[in-house]
This record gives C-alpha cells, structure tokens and sequence, in this order.
C-alpha cells in the first residue's frame, strides 16, 4: 500500500469512527435508563473484549513491565477513566456543558504531543482550526439558546476528560506499532474494564443485569459494544498509526454533527438553521485544522 493510499484509508477510518461515536450518545442516553454509567461501562466494554477474543483468539503474552505500564496507562485513561469522568460530569452539570468541554479533545492531544513525541507538533492552523470548529459546536449544542450555566465541579470533570484522552493518545503511540491492532486494543480493554469492576464493586456495589434479560436493551448495547467500542476502537488505533494522532482526533470535531443526525432520526428532534450554520463551521474547522488557509494543497 502506498503513502497516500494509507493517509487516505486513515481519514476514512477517522470518518467512519466520528460517525459511530456520535451516534453512540443518543444510544447510551437510552441505556442509562437502565444501568448506572460505571455498569454501562463495564457492560459495553466486557462485550467487546469478547467480540475481539473471538476475531482474534491469540494470546499475547507478557513482553515487559514497561510494555504492560503502557497498556495498564491505555486502558485507565482511555477507558474507564474517560467514560467515568464523562458520565459523572453530566450528573454534576449540563449535557451541553459536557459535550462542549468533550470536543476540546484534539486540542489537548495537540498540547500533550508536542511536548512528549518528536514526530507531532503543535501548529498554529490547528488553534485556528479548533476556534472555528468549536463556534461550530457550540451554535449545535445550545441552539440560540444562551443558557450557559457553570457547574465548577461538573465542568471540571469534563475536562479532565478531555485531558486524560489526550493521555490516551500518548500511551497509544508509546506501544509497539508491529503489534496486531487487535490484541493492543483487547489488551487495553482489560485494564480497562479491571479498573472499572473496581469502581464498580467498591463504590457502587455490583449491579442488576436482570434488564439485560427483561427488554430488548442488549440490542443498544450490542451497538455500543462491538462497534462503538470493540470495532472503533480497533479503527481509531489504526488510523493514529496510519495518519497521527492529532490528526485522528481531529475528526473528534465531527462527533456532534453526526450526533445530531442521529438524534433527528431517533429522537425525532429538528434542524434549524443555525444548526446548519454549525455543521457548516465544523467541517470548515476541521479543513482547516488539517490544511490551513490553503484552497489547494
């Protein structure tokens, strides 16, 4: 496969995966009518380190301390740090404020990366790229709506959710890249989900799986685990591979677009023009985030 072949197979899988993502919050919003956050954690992302057992059945086995220090970092910042600082931020401040303060991501991944690699450095398109997009972002998530409540705590939570992906990026570029995406991705899982039990036994004290049998509910949650967790993150560790992560999180941008497609389709809610103006913005942020102010490249 050529250069340019595999840039343009890593935007595409970037794409595909935003998508998946944004579609996952309309998902997760009617599955945590039934399970707590932590639960609903633990659930997607046992379900797809199954998935990917059965993909791939191949043990990897212990290399170094080093090795397992990086995939240990993977699982908690990436995993169960990120959806339990998401999740228990929506309960201290607003969805909107979350989502918000959640697409500061690529920026973060940017900061992290230059200061840590060598090969990804901050740029000044990709600040102008991330002002353009979050104006974007926030005409989608509030709507002409100015009710911008500051919950401290809440907000605090979200962004260091945002700060601990960052981290999460990092980690990824740490591990071997001839290792198969798989078993990294699996391997990640487990730390993640070992994490999450944790919080899950210790401070909430197990949960009832009993919805699982009694609704149709494991169907949103096969969505979520397969594709939105086993599938996506496969995708999204190839595509930092394929293309870099500041570049991969770019996409990261693109999230509340498709979560609004989504949510037109689902929850029936309805498009109005300055939603159109945002999606506009987004992907303009996002072009030039990756191109600067150049037409032609």
């Amino acid at each position: 496969m050529t250069e340019r072949s595999k840039h343009i197979l890593g935007h595409l899988m970037s794409l595909f995966v935003a998508f998946i993502w944004g579609i996952t919050f309309v998902v997760s919003k009617i599955v945590l009518q039934y399970f707590t956050p932590t639960a609903l954690m633990v659930i997607r992302f046992f379900l797809a380190y199954i998935g990917l057992w059965i993909i791939h059945p191949k043990i990897m086995r212990f290399r170094s301390i080093k090795e397992e220090m990086l995939f240990l970092a993977a699982g908690v910042t990436g995993v169960s740090g990120y959806f339990l600082m998401e999740n228990t931020a929506i309960m201290y401040t607003t969805v909107s404020n979350v989502g918000l303060i959640l697409v500061t991501a690529p920026l973060f991944v940017a900061i992290v990366l230059h200061f840590f690699t060598e090969d990804e450095h901050f740029q000044p398109k990709l600040l102008f790229g991330f002002i353009i997009a979050m104006i974007g972002v926030t005409l989608i998530i509030y709507n002409g709506q100015v009710n911008l409540e500051v919950n401290p705590f809440g907000d605090f939570l979200a962004v260091m959710a945002a700060v601990v992906w960052a981290f999460y990026s990092l980690a990824l570029k740490k591990i071997d890249k001839t290792l198969s995406p798989i078993i990294v991705t699996r391997r990640i899982f487990l730390y993640g989900i070992i994490s999450g039990v944790v919080v899950l036994f210790v401070f909430e004290g197990g949960t009832d799986l009993s919805p699982l049998f009694t609704t149709n509910i494991w169907l949103h949650i096969a969505f979520l685990g397969l594709l939105g967790s086993a599938a996506c993150y496969v995708l999204w560790n190839i595509s930092i591979k394929l293309i870099g992560a500041i570049k991969t999180s770019n996409y990261i941008y693109l999230m509340p677009l498709f979560t609004v497609a989504a949510s037109v389709v689902v929850l029936d809610e309805i498009i109005t023009g300055l939603m159109i103006i945002g999606c506009i913005l987004i992907l303009l942020g996002v072009y030039v985030s990756e191109n600067g102010f150049n037409i032609r490249k």
